[in-house]
C-alpha cells in the first residue's frame, strides 16, 4: 500500500516539474485578427464577401512553419474564396495574411485559426490561435424587389430594348460593379435571364445580362443592397424599345473619325493639286497626283463596309457566341453591312440600321 502511495505521489511530482518546464518556455509565435472589432460590431449579409486580415509576430528566431482552420466552415453558411493566402512579411519576424469568405447563411461563423512556429536550436515547437469570429448577419432576401446583390458600388453602364418575338421584348443590361456578388443577380419576377457574358473579379465584376419580358410591361425596376450607404437602392428602366447602346450593341451608326479625317485631308490636298495644275507648269505631274488622289478618296468612301446577303431564317445574336441570345431570326433574305468579325462570326448592321452577330456561314 505505501508503495502504491509512493509511486502516486512519485508521478504527481513528476506532472508539476513537467507543467514547470512547460511554463518556462516563452511563446515564440503569437497571431491576432487585424480588424476583429469592425467584423464583430457590425452587421454583414448573405451573399456579401468579406476578408479577415490575420497578423502574426515571431519572437526567439523562430521559423513559421504554417497556418490552418481549426474547423472547416459549414459549405451552406460560409464559403472560402481564398484556400492558401500567401503570408507576406511585413516587417521583422511578422507577416500577415488576409482569408476571404462568402457569406451564404445568418449563422456563419469565421473559424479560428492556429499557426505554429519552430525554434531549432531549442526544438521547440509551438502554436498560436486566433478565435472563432461569429458574425452578426442579416438576410435581405424579404425584400420584395430584390435582386440578390451586396455591392460597394453598382452601376448599368447601358442598356438596351429591343422587339424579341411577338410577345416579348429583350431587356439587355451591361452591368459594372465593385465589392459585390454579381454572380447572384437576378432580376425580380420569374422572367427568363441570364449572364450573356461576365467577368467576376475578386474586387471589380462585370457583366452583359438579358431579360425576357413581355411587351405589356412598360417598365421594369429592381433593388440592390449598397454597403456604403447601408440601405437599398432601386434601380428604374423603360421597356419601351429604344436606340441607347451597350458593349454588344455598340455602334448603330459606326463611325471611323481616322477615316473621316483622312478624307477631310485627301479632298483638300486635292484641291491644292488642282490649283497647281491651273497656275504652274507641272499639269501633268499635277494631272496624275489628282487622278491617284481621286481614286485613294473613292477607295475610302466605297470600302468602309462590306456588304452581303444574310440568308433567311438565319439566326441574329447578342454576342458572337454559340449560346448567345436571338435578337432576330429574319423570314427573307436581307441585305446587311459586315461591320466586323470575331472567330467564326460577323458582326453586321441591316439596313434598319440594327446591329447583330450572325456565323459567316450564314452571310453570302
Amino acid at each position: 500500500m505505501r508503495a502504491g502511495l509512493a509511486r502516486y505521489f512519485l508521478s504527481f511530482l513528476l506532472f508539476l516539474v513537467g507543467l514547470q518546464g512547460e511554463e518556462v518556455r516563452a511563446k515564440v509565435v503569437y497571431v491576432k485578427v487585424a480588424d476583429l472589432q469592425e467584423l464583430t460590431g457590425k452587421p454583414v449579409y448573405v451573399g456579401q464577401r468579406i476578408s479577415v486580415q490575420y497578423n502574426l509576430m515571431l519572437f526567439s528566431k523562430a521559423k513559421f512553419l504554417g497556418a490552418e482552420l481549426e474547423n472547416l466552415p459549414d459549405p451552406k453558411k460560409l464559403k472560402r474564396l481564398n484556400f492558401t493566402p500567401n503570408w507576406v512579411a511585413s516587417g521583422t519576424d511578422s507577416y500577415s495574411a488576409t482569408y476571404s469568405y462568402k457569406i451564404l447563411g445568418t449563422k456563419a461563423t469565421i473559424p479560428a485559426l492556429r499557426v505554429s512556429a519552430f525554434v531549432q536550436d531549442q526544438g521547440y515547437l509551438d502554436k498560436s490561435s486566433a478565435p472563432a469570429i461569429p458574425l452578426q448577419v442579416l438576410d435581405l432576401s424579404a425584400h420584395p424587389n430584390y435582386a440578390g446583390v451586396v455591392a460597394n458600388d453598382f452601376s448599368v453602364t447601358g442598356y438596351k430594348v429591343k422587339e424579341y418575338d411577338n410577345a416579348n421584348n429583350i431587356l439587355v443590361l451591361e452591368l459594372q460593379t465593385r465589392g459585390a456578388n454579381l454572380e447572384d443577380f437576378k432580376i425580380p419576377g420569374g422572367f427568363k435571364q441570364g449572364f450573356e457574358s461576365s467577368h467576376l473579379g475578386t474586387d471589380d465584376a462585370s457583366g452583359v445580362y438579358y431579360c425576357i419580358v413581355p411587351k405589356s410591361l412598360q417598365s421594369l425596376s429592381f433593388n440592390y443592397f449598397s454597403l456604403q450607404e447601408a440601405q437599398f437602392k432601386e434601380l428604374h428602366f423603360s421597356l419601351i424599345p429604344i436606340e441607347e447602346s451597350v458593349s454588344t450593341q455598340s455602334n448603330l451608326k459606326p463611325k471611323n473619325n481616322l477615316l473621316l479625317f483622312s478624307n477631310i485631308f485627301l479632298m483638300a490636298l486635292l484641291l491644292v493639286v488642282v490649283v497647281c495644275y491651273f497656275l504652274t507648269s507641272y499639269k501633268n505631274t499635277a494631272l496624275v497626283v489628282a487622278i491617284l488622289l481621286v481614286g485613294v478618296l473613292l477607295w475610302n468612301i466605297l470600302s468602309t463596309y462590306r456588304t452581303g446577303i444574310l440568308r433567311a431564317q438565319a439566326a441574329i445574336k447578342i454576342l458572337p457566341t454559340q449560346n448567345s441570345t436571338l435578337l432576330a431570326i429574319p423570314k427573307e433574305a436581307l441585305h446587311v453591312k459586315i461591320i466586323g468579325e470575331h472567330a467564326k462570326y460577323y458582326k453586321i448592321m441591316t439596313d434598319d440600321e440594327k446591329i447583330g452577330w450572325v456565323r459567316k456561314e450564314d452571310v453570302e
